[in-house]
C-alpha cells in the first residue's frame, strides 16, 4: 500500500514520510497530525477500541478521521454461496469489526462528529474465473484439491446461471474532533 500510495503522488509538489507502523502503538505525539486515513483497514484490527483511541489521540483539535469500509450487505451474494456449497474458504465477507453498520457508535466516543457517507452499487460479473481468483486471493492454506473445488463450483455455478450480481456495500466516516 506504501509503494502504491508513493507511485500515485510521486507528481505532488511536497515531501511525504512514509511509515509502516502499528495503529494501536502510534508512536507521535499527542494532538499532532490534521487528518489520518484509514482505507479499508480498521476491520483488521486485533485490538479496534485501542486503534482508535490512539487515533483520536494523535489527532489535533478541528482535525479528522477518515475511515473507509464495508457494510453488512458487502458481497453478500458470494458469501450465501459459500456457504450453500461448504466451500473451504473464509466466509465472513459481510462480518467486519469495523462496519459502515457500527462504525460511528464506535468512533462516537472519541470524535465529537461523525458522518456517514455510504455507497450502495453492484457489480455484475459474468465469468467465473476472476469470482474464484478474488475469492482464492483471501485464502493462502488451501491444498490444491481444495482450490479446485473453488474452482469447479463456480465454474459450474456461471454455466446454469450465467451471472451474478454482487452488492457493492462501501462507504467512509469522517470524524471530526472537536476544536478545544
Amino acid at each position: 500500500m506504501l509503494d502504491k500510495t508513493r507511485e500515485n503522488i510521486r507528481e505532488v509538489d511536497h515531501l511525504f514520510n512514509f511509515q509502516l507502523i502499528n495503529v494501536q502503538n502510534i508512536p507521535y505525539a499527542d494532538a499532532n497530525f490534521d487528518a489520518v486515513i484509514a482505507n479499508g483497514l480498521l476491520y483488521l484490527v486485533p485490538d479496534l477500541e485501542k486503534a482508535i483511541k490512539e487515533i483520536a489521540r494523535i489527532i489535533k483539535p478541528g482535525g479528522i478521521l477518515i475511515a473507509s469500509t464495508s457494510g453488512s450487505k458487502y458481497m453478500k451474494e458470494i458469501e450465501d454461496l459459500i456457504i450453500k456449497a461448504d466451500l473451504p474458504v473464509h466466509r465472513n465477507y459481510t462480518k467486519y469489526s469495523f462496519s459502515l453498520d457500527n462504525g460511528k457508535d464506535l468512533l462516537s466516543p472519541y470524535f465529537s462528529k461523525v458522518e456517514l457517507f455510504r455507497k450502495g452499487d453492484s457489480l455484475l460479473v459474468t465469468e467465473a474465473e476472476p469470482l474464484a481468483d478474488h475469492i482464492l486471493s483471501t485464502n493462502d492454506n488451501l491444498s490444491e484439491e481444495q482450490t479446485m473445488a473453488v474452482r469447479n463450483f463456480f465454474d459450474k455455478y456461471f454455466k446454469e446461471n450465467k451471472q451474478l450480481e454482487i452488492t457493492i456495500d462501501t462507504g467512509l466516516f469522517i470524524a471530526q474532533k472537536t476544536n478545544h
